[in-house]
């Protein structure tokens, strides 16, 4: 069984904080499967979102300066929350605003802070395996360690 997650970003600054990303997530989780919004065109653009979110389990949003502009990251996280899925922010040291100053309404869920790739993905990582626990487990078929990651 894979665990998928659909990684949110924004074209114009997140695309090497992605890419970075995805090596990292499939270097850890040899189950996990990223999504992303490559090759939808425009036209069903939010049909082929949600179709895409609706096969995920989590939603990991790179915050980026772009990122806070961006229409599509907001349509996404929106279709997230409709779908109930696990939100993971992860704010670059750009972005000088708080979590509350955020545009979306996502202070519920637990933020990751980072200041390069490395401190991202370890900061990652660690929130997955405090957070995620029981859907890991599942995933694994056994009880939670630092195994089953």
């Amino acid at each position: 069984m894979k665990f998928s997650g659909f990684i949110s970003y924004s074209h114009q600054d997140g695309t090497e904080l992605t890419e970075d990303l995805y090596d990292y997530l499939v270097a850890l989780l040899s189950n996990f499967q990223p999504v992303f919004d490559e090759n939808i065109p425009e036209g069903n653009r939010i049909e082929k979102i949600k179709e895409k979110l609706s096969l995920c389990d989590i939603l990991v949003v790179i915050i980026t300066p772009a990122t806070i502009q961006s229409i599509a990251v907001n349509e996404e996280i929106e279709l997230a929350k409709k779908l109930d899925l696990k939100i993971i922010p992860c704010k670059d040291k750009y972005v000088e605003l708080d979590w509350s100053e955020l545009p979306w309404d996502i202070s519920e869920y637990k933020g990751v802070d980072f200041k390069n790739v490395s401190s991202m993905t370890d900061n990652l990582s660690a929130y997955i395996f405090d957070s995620c626990q029981s859907l890991f487990c599942m995933l694994c078929s056994k009880e939670f360690n630092k195994d089953c990651m």
